[in-house]
């Protein structure tokens, strides 16, 4: 499977699934160790980077009567993420923008389907790794292209985004950053930090709310120790604590456990919590 120039050379932080899919690592040893990052991924599109990124998109289109997606418009574009031409998905999309598809319509009813398709044939095993590595770089492209141009004036909320120490699977923290400051949020985003380089962080800069990411289970107790640590050195004592990612998505009142306010599974319950936590603190 072939692709662009742009996706290989793309730096970790942005297109880590497809450094890893352009690798010289043996695919195999590549799958065992990044199974639960590719279903994180997925989940992240669908579920988070997607109603984030509808927050920070201003497109006013009730009034007028708009092109809607041709039937099997989800199965073509899974088709294309997958396919050996790496620009085919998104001339796709962009076609679909010239047709006059809101954008709104782009994001709810073909790229969270897709995502959602390409879990399930991953989880199925109809897709193997690379193929799913590739298609989710693609879709990582496409979601970069249809974001807006100019960020939302700031609505006064600042926040830290931190994965948890340890914790390798920073795509949609990445892209949370990305969406969130375009929706007006003033974001900070580290990852790969220390507990006390955390703490430090936050005695030295003040945060209204510090958010984390957790993937999986082997790092609850590390997640619980920088919580408390930070909570400890915060300089503003009334931050607001909250989790989200994949394991605590799976895990319903994990954040009680790890000493959080709060978790959020989605953008719109992010913005909520937010909201309702400065109203009163």
């Amino acid at each position: 499977m072939s692709s662009s120039n742009d996706e290989s050379n793309a730096t970790f932080g942005r297109d880590m699934a497809e450094t890893f899919a352009n690798s010289d690592m043996d695919t195999t040893s590549l799958a065992s160790q990044q199974i639960s990052s590719q279903v994180e991924l997925l989940r992240a599109i669908e579920s988070d980077i997607i109603p984030r990124l509808l927050m920070a998109y201003r497109d006013d289109c009730e009034e007028r009567s708009l092109p809607v997606l041709a039937s099997g418009s989800v199965g073509e574009l899974v088709t294309l993420l997958l396919g050996s031409d790496s620009q085919l998905a998104t001339h796709y999309m962009q076609a679909q923008l010239k047709r006059g598809v809101p954008v709104e319509t782009l994001l709810l009813e073909l790229m969270a389907p897709a995502a959602r398709v390409l879990g399930e044939m991953w989880e199925s095993d109809d897709c193997s790794f690379v193929d799913v590595t590739v298609g989710l770089s693609r879709m990582q492209r496409m979601l970069r292209l249809l974001r807006p141009e100019d960020s939302a004036p700031s609505n006064g909320i600042s926040i830290l985004l931190a994965s948890t120490p340890g914790e390798q699977h920073v795509f949609g923290l990445r892209m949370a950053e990305e969406i969130l400051g375009r929706a007006g949020w003033n974001v900070r985003c580290v990852t790969n930090i220390s507990a006390d380089e955390l703490a430090s962080l936050v005695f030295s800069e003040s945060f209204d709310m510090i958010g984390f990411s957790l993937g999986g289970e082997t790092l609850l107790e590390e997640l619980t120790t920088t919580i408390s640590k930070c909570r400890s050195a915060s300089a503003n004592k009334s931050v607001g604590v909250l989790v989200g990612g994949a394991y605590v998505q799976a895990n319903p009142g994990l954040s009680k456990k790890v000493g959080a306010d709060f978790e959020v599974s989605d953008a719109k319950e992010a913005l909520q919590v937010a909201s309702d936590w400065l109203q009163v603190h």
